[in-house]
């Protein structure tokens, strides 16, 4: 079984890596990390810190997934169509 961690992510890269840091101190570890963000400027820089911090500090792959719905791309995670959205995207990248 692979284990996956699925994570949003807003303008705090150390929320994921602290969720990474504790399953590994209860003997989990991931085999991936998907990390799902918008296209918000700050939630992209801090994309750009994980997706470099993440294989050299873990040695763990980290996939990056925008949700994008079919009018667009999300800014923010904020209506039942963008959650929708997210979910599925992340039951498929899994």
């Amino acid at each position: 079984m692979r284990r996956v961690l699925i994570s949003t992510l807003g303008e705090s890269p150390g929320v994921v890596t602290e969720a990474i840091d504790l399953l590994k101190s209860n003997g989990i570890n991931l085999d991936k990390v998907l990390i799902i963000s918008t296209v918000d400027m700050d939630a992209q820089g801090s994309m750009d810190l994980l997706l470099e911090h993440i294989p050299e500090y873990y040695g763990i792959e980290p996939e990056n997934v925008l949700p994008i719905y079919i009018n667009g791309i999300y800014n923010d995670i904020d209506s039942t169509e963008a959650v929708v959205n997210f979910l599925q995207r992340a039951c498929f990248h899994c």
